[in-house]
């Protein structure tokens, strides 16, 4: 559990960033860090090209998504684990990677596998884009070559360019259901490329499909990442209901929010908690 909470918090953090680079201008680490390229198989770069040849890791996440929502004593050992800097992240004139290379280091330290911290960070990408996704990928792989960790990693995809909006589909009806038809079949002409074949195809077919964190983790990771966007409550409410079609109790998702709050704040805190008072009320 303890792993599943520091790949949320990193998630999060990583949503945050503005562009921030960790070295003094013109210092040689600056230099280095600038001129690190991932490999073909690493980046997401490959990803925007095609999307079927966006590289992964190995299988194998926890399966038990959540606990009983975190007592204060819980939440103060969380937050003893966390790096000094790290709360900086999620202030609002602060959202930088400020903080995220501890988190990594962090989640290794607590049982998260190299392949989960890789495919946490892909699952962002549809959300956050590409160009801060690549940018945290090179820290995550900064921190495995200074841990010795072998890269790149096994690549987790698990479909073609054949059969990614397909496979999509098929993951987006088995956790919103028969509400994919009725999109698909009301969406405008003019708006298909968007609500249809990219959403499917990418988000779902590219992404979800990929083997490395059970659909369970990875529908809650979405609500903690969208979550922290702040203004998309319309999009919050929709991954509460996927998390409870996928398994995840009110419990767990009060949990995620628990790690997010010291990183988004809690005004995005409060609108998600209220989301999910929305989509699954008290009894």
């Amino acid at each position: 559990m303890w792993a599943f909470r520091r790949i949320v918090l990193f998630a999060v953090v990583r949503r945050g960033n503005r562009g921030f680079f960790p070295y003094a201008a013109g210092s040689k680490r600056r230099q280095e860090h600038e001129q690190s390229r991932l490999g073909r198989k690493e980046t997401v770069g490959t990803f925007r090209k095609r999307p079927v040849s966006f590289r992964g890791d190995r299988s194998g996440f926890r399966r038990d998504a959540g606990s009983p929502h975190l007592g204060r004593s819980r939440v103060a050992r969380v937050a003893r684990r966390q790096n000094a800097g790290a709360d900086h992240a999620g202030r609002p004139d602060g959202q930088t990677l400020d903080g995220f290379a501890p988190h990594v280091g962090a989640a290794l330290q607590v049982g998260a596998k190299p392949e989960e911290i890789k495919e946490a960070m892909y699952q962002c990408a549809p959300y956050i884009g590409f160009p801060k996704t690549e940018k945290a990928l090179r820290l995550v792989n900064e921190v495995f070559r200074e841990k010795r960790i072998p890269l790149p990693v096994a690549s987790q995809k698990t479909v073609t360019e054949d059969d990614r909006f397909m496979q999509g589909v098929k993951v987006q009806k088995s956790i919103f259901g028969a509400a994919i038809d009725a999109m698909h079949k009301s969406t405008p002409q003019n708006q298909r490329h968007l609500l249809r074949d990219m959403l499917s195809a990418f988000c779902f077919g590219d992404v979800y499909t990929r083997k490395g964190l059970d659909l369970r983790t990875r529908e809650i990771l979405t609500f903690c990442i969208i979550s922290s966007l702040g203004g998309c409550e319309s999009q919050v409410k929709s991954h509460v209901q996927g998390n409870v079609n996928v398994g995840n109790t009110k419990e767990n998702l009060i949990d995620a929010l628990t790690c997010c709050l010291p990183y988004i704040g809690f005004p995005r805190t409060l609108n998600a908690l209220g989301c999910v008072n929305a989509v699954i009320p008290e009894n």
